[in-house]
Parts: structure tokens; C-alpha cells; sequence
């Protein structure tokens, strides 16, 4: 079956290292108030050299409602791959055999999540108040919203005046990785961002008050921006999707595109520490059948190797 959790399994560790290890002259710190919010803070510059970030960690309390699933941690790759088989079959009941009622989970995560503000930015009143709130998808972490120059979101956004704010969604990257069955489920994710959007419109990050926000969320990104309009629709003043469709019809096939593999054996200098229903995309044929279609995509480039 698919796991709406586990499949959001931390593909880039590296690069969100990486972004976190740029350091910054003091001159640019000084374009943030302060570092409230964030634990284990650094500041950065972003690909292009357009935005001065903060990243670290943000503690985020939850209370939400999960499904109990009646479905155990995978033994091994045969079980992980038969689940699939059986979830993506014709007239699968599998959903139905797996839910086993509502579950009551609160506990406070640790996010990893980087603020980033154009260099000509400042928190004054003559500037926008308009942040975006960036939503990674399934198979990678926030890293792709600025992993290189002229690759960059963040900078395409500072140019145009638009602080950014984007996060490792649960189960991620730096973030926490709890129980990925039970624990790591769509609402639990649609809970975080809407204490993210809070802590920013409220002035808890950084001592900055955003007073719009606005959703750009990309594949499953899209998605959880959708959840959480419909569940508090004052969230987002905006919302932008992309790699989003009304239709499902290609769902399926995207995930058995994915070819979906333990993490834990796929990548094991790498994932060794994660339980078995964390998984990741086994290798780059998966990636290209799911996202990039051929020639459009950069194949000359080292960052698409």
C-alpha cells in the first residue's frame, strides 16, 4: 500500500547540511530582529547570493487527530514491494482493511526550517509583509527550493521582494522522524504548518510579524497546502500550486514509478538509523519517470547527476 508517511522519507540529507553550513558576514545577520524561534541557529546566504536565511530547528506542538493503522512495520523489501502490489491492484480493499479508527496523537516536534529575506529587505513597514510559505513534495526536502545558483526559488522570490519560508515536512531532511506508520500521517503534517504559519503571522520567529501569507506548494507540497486551506481557511491569503492536478488518475502510477525502496537498506550510510517504513525512490530512473520529462530537464548539469 501507500504510505502517505513513509514515502516522504529524508532523500537529500546532504543538501540541507550544506545550506546550513554557509556562513555569512555580521552585516547580514542584521537584517533579522532576532533568532527567536529557532534553536541551533545559522545564517546563510542563498544559491544566487539574493537573500539572507536563518535556519535551525522550531519546536512546534501538535494535537491531532490520526487514523490507527492496522498495518505493521515492513519485515523486509518483499513486504514493502507486495504492499504496493496490493494497494495499486484493481478494486484493492486494502485501505478499508488497514483503518482502525481515530487517534488522539500530541506531542511537539522538532522542524527544521529556514527563513530567508532579500537583501534589500528589512523588517520596517516599507517592506512587503507578504512571505511565502514554500511546501517540498514527496522524495526530496527543502534543499530544492535553493540548491544551486540559477536553481534557485529563493532567489527568483527575493528579486521580486518575497521573503520565503520553508520547512523539512515530518519525517524529512533535518526534522523529526517519529513512528512513520502511525505518526507521520497527512493531517499530523497539515497540523505543523498551520502552527508554522501562526508562529510567522504572530512574530514568534525572529520577532518579525508577517501579515500575508501566501501557500506555494509543490507534488504532495500541494497537496497539504490544499488540506490546510480547507481546514483553516484564514491561513493563506494565496495559495500556488504546482505539480498539482484536480484528477488522480496518475497517482498510481507514479508510485509504482517510484519503485519505493527501505531507506534503511537502499541507502545505509545514510538511513541506517531509520525503522522499515521509511522508504525512498530507488534510484534516478524512478525520479526522471515521476518528474522530469525528457529532454526538459538540465542532463548536462552536475546537480542532475
Amino acid at each position: 500500500m501507500f504510505l502517505p508517511v513513509s514515502t516522504t522519507a529524508a532523500i537529500q540529507v546532504l543538501f540541507i547540511a550544506s545550506a546550513l553550513a554557509i556562513p555569512t558576514h555580521d552585516h547580514s545577520k542584521s537584517l533579522f530582529k532576532s533568532t527567536a524561534g529557532f534553536s541551533k541557529p545559522t545564517f546563510s546566504t542563498s544559491a544566487g547570493g539574493y537573500a539572507t536565511c536563518l535556519s535551525g530547528l522550531i519546536s512546534v506542538p501538535v494535537t491531532v487527530v490520526n487514523e490507527k493503522l492496522l498495518f505493521s512495520s515492513p519485515a523486509d523489501q518483499y513486504a514493502v514491494t507486495a504492499s504496493f502490489v496490493h494497494f495499486l491492484q484493481a478494486n484493492s480493499s486494502q485501505a478499508l482493511e488497514i483503518a482502525g479508527g481515530p487517534v488522539t496523537i500530541s506531542t511537539t516536534f522538532s522542524i527544521a526550517a529556514k527563513l530567508c529575506c532579500p537583501k534589500t529587505w528589512s523588517s520596517q513597514p516599507a517592506s512587503t509583509k507578504t512571505i511565502q510559505f514554500l511546501t517540498h513534495g514527496i522524495g526530496f526536502n527543502q534543499s530544492y527550493w535553493d540548491f544551486a545558483e540559477g536553481y534557485s526559488f529563493v532567489d527568483v522570490a527575493a528579486k521580486a521582494g518575497y521573503p520565503t519560508f520553508s520547512h523539512d515536512r515530518l519525517g524529512v531532511g533535518a526534522s523529526d522522524h517519529p513512528d512513520p506508520i502511525q505518526i507521520v500521517q497527512a493531517p499530523t503534517q497539515v497540523e505543523i504548518i498551520h502552527e508554522l504559519v501562526s508562529f510567522l503571522r504572530s512574530g514568534k520567529l525572529a520577532d518579525t510579524t508577517f501579515e500575508n501569507v501566501v501557500a506555494v506548494g509543490h507534488s504532495f507540497g500541494s497537496i497539504q497546502s490544499v488540506g490546510v486551506a480547507a481546514r483553516y481557511p484564514k491561513d493563506f491569503d494565496a495559495l500556488v500550486l504546482t505539480g498539482f492536478s484536480t484528477s488522480a488518475d496518475s497517482l498510481g502510477l507514479t508510485f509504482s514509478d517510484f519503485n519505493s525502496a527501505i531507506a534503511r537498506l537502499n541507502q545505509p550510510e545514510r538511513f541506517k538509523d531509520l525503522p522499515n517504513g521509511y522508504l525512498v525512490v530507488d534510484n534516478a530512473i524512478g525520479n526522471q519517470f515521476a518528474f522530469f520529462y525528457y529532454p526538459n530537464f538540465d542532463i548536462e548539469s552536475k546537480f542532475s547527476r
